[in-house]
């Protein structure tokens, strides 16, 4: 394998990385903006579509209460993709 595909093949990843970094910092603001709960980002799991969030059953319901407007919220930035909390 030549370097330049490593090199291409590296780009790719970081561009990924950097990607699944930036949607967490926007759906971080975007909770902290709703509902003023503050959330840290290693908290924050998304796949397929849904946004799973670790930590504390009382911060969980209380995001719950909030989840409609955080969707719509969500919805309205094309990146993210979010259409679920679960």
């Amino acid at each position: 394998m030549e370097i330049s595909h490593i090199k291409d093949l590296l780009l790719k990843y970081r561009e990924l990385v950097f990607r699944d970094t930036e949607k967490r910092r926007m759906v971080c603001e975007v909770i902290l903006n709703v509902s003023g709960i503050r959330v840290v980002e290693s908290e924050l799991n998304i796949q397929n579509g849904k946004l799973h969030i670790k930590g504390d059953s009382v911060t969980k319901n209380e995001l719950f209460l909030y989840k409609e407007r955080i969707l719509d919220e969500l919805g309205k930035i094309d990146k993210i993709g979010i259409t679920e909390i679960a």
